[in-house]
């Protein structure tokens, strides 16, 4: 009778730790450049809603993939798949890799030379990786070609690389003798839409799937504007979530919001309310950007200077621009000095959230439209005070 006990409660234990283990829409997903292990590392961050941390996938398993001796996840990018499957790449092998999930099954999805042979130049994935909602293909920046390429994710060829938009294309939008330098982000809306940051000119394009047109979105001087700097510096995350997000790691160190439509962009949340959430003294957005369900936005903040205890740290925006601390230093590095000790956990990747959520733009009012609607409320209290005094009178 003991014995049956004690295997009931071990199994219990198990269940109860594969279910832990699955992750949920919702959960965050990661990369961490492990700049203390000797060579250096990478791992993937798995966050639940309420906060938990664990790690989806370690620095072993990325080098038992990629057959290399180290790995980097600096400046590079991580896509949730439609199923959950987290795709990422990093920057020793230059592949692909493929997580699936729930399980942290790792292998190689897409070689550095398929990409090669397809984008017709180096492979080189920075920032640039999205899952379209609308075929639930992987979408990628090549910054070694400066093209944008198509990776199968289903059907009958799962990895096939197409190439989308060259090089040429971007450079037939810009001033003769420019090139340009996909090192940033890229975004997919509902409608197919792509959204492509360029580091190198410091403005947005917007390729237009039903036309096939590539066009310029938001200018150097718009973006210059909504900063208040033309120190810009476009080589982070970017989301779609009604309005294109856009992370800018140039002077104003600022989450910018950007109409999709005409390009109008703001400065959405600043340096000053990142700050204010992780009590550093600088904010560094290279790590990564996400949102959820809620259009609530996660940012990835390195801080600023080298051997800084307060880094990393993720910080929550919400679209009333609220920000808190979604996870600190202090939980990420008690994390890391048990799951990897020694390595020193940077946030100079991407990252994303499991799930697909579609969300129309959602315009925060203004200080006058506040005024309006209080005006409204208030009236309508007072029609609602004489009613019922009419009412008692009669």
């Amino acid at each position: 009778m003991k014995k049956l006990i004690s295997s009931f409660i071990v199994l219990l234990l198990f269940v109860g730790f594969s279910v832990r283990s699955h992750a949920v829409e919702g959960d965050l997903f990661v990369q961490v450049d492990l700049n203390g292990l000797d060579p250096d590392g990478c791992s993937i961050m798995q966050i639940t809603p309420a906060g938990v941390i664990s790690e989806f996938i370690s620095n072993a398993q990325i080098l038992a993939a990629t057959g290399e001796t180290t790995a980097d996840c600096d400046d590079t990018g991580l896509a949730v798949g439609l199923d959950g499957t987290v795709f990422f790449n990093e920057d020793e092998s230059d592949d692909i890799l493929m997580a699936t999930n729930p399980g942290g099954v790792l292998s190689v999805f897409v070689t550095e030379a398929a990409i090669i042979a397809a984008a017709g130049g180096s492979g080189d994935i920075d920032n640039g990786m999205a899952i379209s909602p609308v075929n639930g293909n992987l979408y990628v920046a090549d910054e070694g070609a400066d093209s944008i390429l198509m990776v199968n994710v289903g059907g009958f060829n799962p990895g096939l690389v197409t190439l989308i938009i060259t090089e040429a294309d971007f450079e037939a939008l810009l001033p003769p003798g420019d090139s340009p330098d996909l090192e940033g982000g890229i975004a997919i809306d509902f409608a197919g839409n792509i959204y492509i940051s360029d580091d190198a000119n410091d403005l947005i394009y917007k390729y237009e799937a039903a036309t096939d047109t590539l066009s310029i979105l938001s200018t150097a001087v718009q973006i210059a504007a909504a900063t208040g700097t033309f120190d810009i510096d476009l080589d982070v995350g970017v989301v779609f979530g009604g309005d294109l997000f856009v992370l800018d790691d140039g002077g104003c160190d600022c989450l910018l919001r950007v109409n999709p439509n005409n390009g109008n962009a703001s400065a959405f949340i600043t340096e000053a309310n990142i700050i204010s959430a992780t009590g550093g003294d600088f904010a560094d957005v290279e790590g990564g950007l996400a949102i959820d369900e809620n259009q609530n936005l996660y940012i990835g903040d390195d801080g600023d200077l080298d051997g800084d205890e307060d880094r990393p740290n993720i910080v929550q925006a919400t679209q009333l621009i609220q920000t808190s601390l979604f996870a600190s230093a202090t939980d990420i590095r008690d994390f890391y000095n048990v799951a990897e000790p020694g390595g020193d956990p940077r946030l100079e990747g991407s990252m994303a959230i499991e799930g697909i959520f579609d969300f129309p733009p959602l315009q925060v009012p203004t200080l006058s439209e506040w005024g309006m609607i209080a005006t409204a409320l208030g009236l309508g209290i007072i029609g609602f005070i004489v009613a019922r005094r009419r009412m008692v009178n009669a």
